[in-house]
């Protein structure tokens, strides 16, 4: 069995402890590191690094940064431009960090008007994004409120165009799978919610009345 320490278990404020920071400083920005016989990262400018310049050892790390898992540490162009597309078209929703690393718009819509019935939506991005290889796309739309699950309870029948993740929770599909299937839809926040507008309108006049059965399966 692999046994993992937990973090910070070997965070002793000790020499070890600060060379460790200070290498992984290195790391974080791409700088230059060299690695000795022992597998042993060292900076190059140390006594060790000296030491095996001097011997002929020399042994560097390829230039580069660790590839990030997260998105938006490796598209950070990208990242700006998800933003700057939320300020243009859903302004009011902030933008939050959940506890896995993923980011998360989340705001309120009206589709019917003040006067009808809000939805707390929030947008999530997969880790991976942008994608198009996930039916549904990979801008994830959950409504916080309304819940789906309990909506889908409440009408005693299913809501047209949901998908469940993989923790069983339901959201809203903002891509046709034959787009997905196609290789022609990148989603993004913006384009999801403009979806989820028009699904949060159609759902909420049916449940409303002002549009029957027939109409509102066509819709979709």
């Amino acid at each position: 069995m692999l046994y993992l320490p937990k973090r910070g278990v070997f965070a002793a404020e000790d020499s070890a402890s600060k060379k460790r920071k200070e290498i992984a400083e290195k790391l974080k920005k791409g700088q230059k590191v060299n690695v000795t016989e022992e597998g042993t990262l060292i900076d190059p400018n140390s006594p060790e690094g000296q030491e095996q310049k001097r011997d002929g050892k020399e042994l560097k790390i390829p230039d580069g940064k660790l590839a990030s898992f997260h998105w938006y540490e490796r598209k950070p162009e990208l990242f700006q431009a998800e933003k700057q597309a939320m300020r243009e078209s859903f302004p009011h929703f902030r933008l939050d960090k959940l506890d896995d690393g993923r980011y998360c718009w989340i705001g309120t819509l009206k589709p019917c008007g003040d006067d009808d019935i809000t939805w707390t939506l929030m947008a999530v991005y997969d880790h991976d994004h942008p994608n198009n290889n996930t039916y549904g796309g990979s801008v994830k739309i959950y409504s916080v409120d309304p819940d789906l699950q309990r909506l889908q309870s409440d009408l005693g029948q299913s809501l047209p165009h949901v998908l469940r993740d993989g923790a069983g929770n339901l959201y809203m599909c903002t891509a046709r799978q034959e787009d997905v299937d196609a290789g022609k839809v990148i989603t993004s926040a913006s384009s999801a919610l403009r979806w989820a507008v028009k699904w949060t309108f159609v759902v909420t006049c049916w449940m409303n009345g002002d549009v029957g059965d027939e109409i509102y399966a066509h819709t979709f």
